[in-house]
């Protein structure tokens, strides 16, 4: 228990993917209302709820001032968007686990290390890796901490919120982990690290190392590019790193040209719409479930929260992992009675038909389920959000949403040349022809 509390202040105190592939390049959002239960109380509006949101941090107000050259990235961005078309018919490799099993202590592979330096990132099912001296973890999802567990012997780095859960669900000695403040510089054996937000999951970042000889590498971890993640990017490598990226370390799940999903916040202002018209229709007798994995998906449910002035239910494992983000919004809306909440967080896979009339059965306050199983592999090309329909059985409705964490395809490329790195090394997928052959022809 004593230890426990020790941890518990430790933090609180902090609180401020299978084969990789080098391409190289020419260099050329939660105020929130009260917790009571009312479907009476007027739902706020919904273009204030999804007002834009700055990159940064989820729950950061946005800053006043305008980024130095925001417009020039904003007119890239947009301009990138606009005019994107892909002229190859090939179809890239895109798996739902990005990064197979690798047998721990197997040979650490060359995009999981830093070139120039010995830090390794998202590295942890290889065992004591020879040369590497600093571990960093980009966040808290399984594929990229894979392998880490209380046993480990090494430093690990990563931001505030990743290192409560690794220290709640993993049990590491708090003493092994660094913590990185976002949006700050730190250094790790003489090399300057900034760590910036990479609109992912909660507690996720990106690096920015500025080694010694001038170089700087980027590495994105799991990131949602967008306007605002941009504009703040190239701002920090503007006022830090003067010289361009050097290499880039590159998200590409979704480096396919038929995943052109929704932004964030058009996904999230169609789930309320759907959510409001069904409070239109059954009053206080529709219950909302959420689909989420261990931690991503929070923007969507306590979205809803806050517009429909509900409660959110969640397990006492999950309870406890949402704790560990310290958000007011969380404080104010989680609870763990699901019979005194509209809405209810369930794992993904528990957003089906049969395990959601199971559900219903043990919630007689409630006639319907509107469910929402939110993920960018819903998305299929040509999908329309406004002509989206839901399965449906009895009382149950299940809306598959088209709402990702990761970068579409054409954000990738807009992202890419907004860096406009020397070298890029992408961290996910299979076919290094393919892969490059479709980057080139985006940069060309």
């Amino acid at each position: 228990m004593k230890k426990q509390k020790k941890l518990e202040d430790f933090f609180r105190s902090n609180k401020p993917a299978v084969s990789g592939n080098v391409i190289t390049i020419s260099s050329d959002e939660e105020d929130v209302s009260n917790k009571k239960q009312s479907f009476e109380k007027k739902p706020r509006n919904i273009n204030a709820i999804l007002c834009p949101k700055p990159a940064s941090a989820f729950e950061k107000p946005a800053t006043k001032n305008k980024p130095i050259g925001a417009g020039d990235e904003a007119s890239r961005w947009r301009s990138a968007q606009n005019s994107f078309s892909c002229q190859s018919s090939r179809t890239l490799p895109v798996t739902d686990d990005p990064e197979p099993r690798t047998k721990k202590g197997g040979k650490c592979p060359f995009y999981k290390k830093v070139e120039g330096t010995t830090f390794a990132v998202d590295a942890f099912s290889y065992g004591q890796i020879e040369e590497v001296t600093a571990y960093f973890l980009s966040h808290f999802h399984y594929d990229h901490y894979r392998g880490l567990n209380k046993s480990f012997t090494g430093r690990l780095y990563c931001t505030a919120i990743t290192a409560r859960l690794v220290a709640l669900k993993l049990k590491l000695a708090f003493e092994s982990i660094t913590v990185l403040p976002m949006d700050q510089e730190s250094e790790v054996e003489g090399v300057r690290v900034r760590t910036l937000d990479a609109n992912h999951c909660p507690g996720s970042a990106m690096f920015v190392f500025l080694l010694p000889d001038g170089r700087s590498m980027l590495h994105t971890g799991d990131f949602r590019a967008s306007l605002q993640l941009v504009s703040s990017l190239t701002e920090t490598l503007r006022r830090h790193s003067p010289p361009p990226v050097h290499t880039l370390y590159l998200d590409t799940t979704y480096l396919n040209p038929r995943y052109e999903f929704p932004s964030q916040a058009q996904v999230i202002g169609e789930a309320l719409s759907i959510a409001l018209d069904a409070v239109n229709r059954f009053g206080n007798r529709v219950l909302f479930v959420c689909g989420s994995y261990t931690i991503g998906k929070e923007r969507l449910y306590l979205k809803l929260a806050e517009a429909l002035g509900l409660q959110i239910a969640v397990d006492k494992p999950k309870f406890d992992i949402l704790d560990c983000f310290q958000w007011e919004s969380v404080t104010k809306y989680v609870i763990k009675d699901f019979k005194a909440a509209s809405i209810h967080v369930r794992a993904m896979s528990d957003v089906k038909i049969e395990k959601l009339s199971a559900h219903l059965v043990k919630f007689p306050a409630f006639t319907h389920i509107v469910a929402f199983c939110p993920t960018g592999w819903n998305y299929s090309p040509g999908m329309s959000l406004s002509q989206l329909k839901p399965v449906s059985a009895d009382n149950i409705s299940i809306y598959n949403l088209p709402y990702s964490e990761h970068s579409s395809f054409s954000e990738l490329k807009s992202f890419v040349q907004s860096v406009k790195p020397k070298k890029v090394i992408t961290t996910v997928g299979t076919n290094y022809a393919d892969m490059k052959g479709c980057i080139d022809s985006c940069l060309s």
